[in-house]
């Protein structure tokens, strides 16, 4: 049986590079993705959990704005280089007016929409503002307008691609034990699976749209893909969570409701090609996310160790006197 990780080694290597940036990527874009992904990374080493990261999809709190002058090399932007505009969870009009200006010009500004949403997108936001603003600020669309359009549609493509290549797994029942048979590979990959199968229950129950079966089936997809494709580290509990706010965004600027009153087995709201479309999107969101914090899950958490230091050095520029207080204490 063959759960669909048996690729040859060309395949796998494939599949790597169209997940992974070339080297040299992260640079390039990395004024482009840095913001969204610095208040995602928050959450992501901060121990949240999907009611914070869901509540972040809809909804801005009010925090403390760093600047250079306190992070020293670290690229946050400066009081001045946003407009002074500090995270609200109020209404903020103007910057609304903006931040569209912005996501629908010919060619989108990069450094304006980090410095518009470094805040995050205000609470009440039109639902497509924050998705394009996502998607732009993720890298999942291109910053020239007039390729945004050919670039969705052939992600999406190559997404229902990788659907039906492991279409078969999916019809596995991981109630029933492996045969004898079975390798060490397939072993570790059913049991990825049937983690997954676990997780999604529950994640964020209190939302109805996650006890829907179309949508647990459409983040099992999701997330069983990303694993078979990055089989290291492959899915770990939480990745569901990073993947919640995606959901819930993408859903809410398809129906153009709040998320509460979403109903996705309503198919005269939802048919199956639009919501196959979420599940495209969400896909290469989530993607793009795990592609930079892909350390943060493997041996030895290089990632986090590497945040750790940055973390120590940012407090000891700021206050030498509680970081050697940290020292003497650990």
């Amino acid at each position: 049986m063959s759960l669909g990780f048996q690729r040859s080694k060309r395949q796998s290597n494939a599949s790597s590079s169209s997940q992974s940036p070339p080297p040299g990527s992260a640079q390039r874009r990395g004024r482009s993705s840095g913001s969204l992904l610095n208040r995602l990374g928050h959450y992501l080493t901060g121990g949240s959990n999907s009611h914070h990261l869901a509540a972040e999809a809809t909804a801005t709190r009010p925090a403390k704005m760093l600047t250079r002058s306190d992070t020293g090399s670290l690229a946050f932007p400066s009081d001045s280089e946003t407009g002074g505009m500090l995270p609200s969870s109020g209404s903020n009009p103007s910057r609304i007016f903006k931040l569209r200006q912005v996501i629908n010009s010919d060619q989108v500004d990069m450094d304006e929409l980090n410095k518009l949403l470094w805040s995050g997108c205000p609470f009440d936001s039109d639902f497509d503002v924050r998705v394009k603003a996502w998607e732009l600020a993720l890298g999942y669309l291109p910053p020239r307008k007039e390729q945004q359009r050919s670039a969705l549609d052939r992600k999406r493509r190559e997404y229902r691609v990788l659907t039906r290549e492991f279409a078969d797994v999916f019809t596995l029942s991981t109630e029933e034990t492996l045969p004898a048979s079975a390798t060490a590979s397939q072993q570790q990959q059913y049991a990825c699976l049937r983690q997954i199968r676990v997780d999604i229950p529950r994640t964020f129950s209190e939302l109805s749209i996650f006890t829907s079966e179309r949508i647990q089936k459409m983040m099992e997809r999701i997330l069983y893909i990303w694993a078979a494709r990055n089989p290291t580290p492959g899915y770990v509990q939480g990745i569901n969570d990073i993947l919640t706010p995606f959901v819930v965004i993408l859903l809410q600027a398809k129906a153009g409701l709040p998320i509460k009153d979403v109903n996705v087995d309503d198919e005269t709201l939802f048919s199956d090609g639009e919501l196959m479309e979420v599940e495209s999107d969400a896909y290469w969101l989530l993607s793009r996310v795990l592609s930079d914090i892909k350390d943060y899950y493997t041996p030895g958490q290089p990632g986090i160790q590497r945040l750790i230091l940055r973390l120590k050095d940012i407090v000891k520029r700021v206050d030498e006197k509680l970081a050697s207080h940290l020292e003497d204490e650990m």
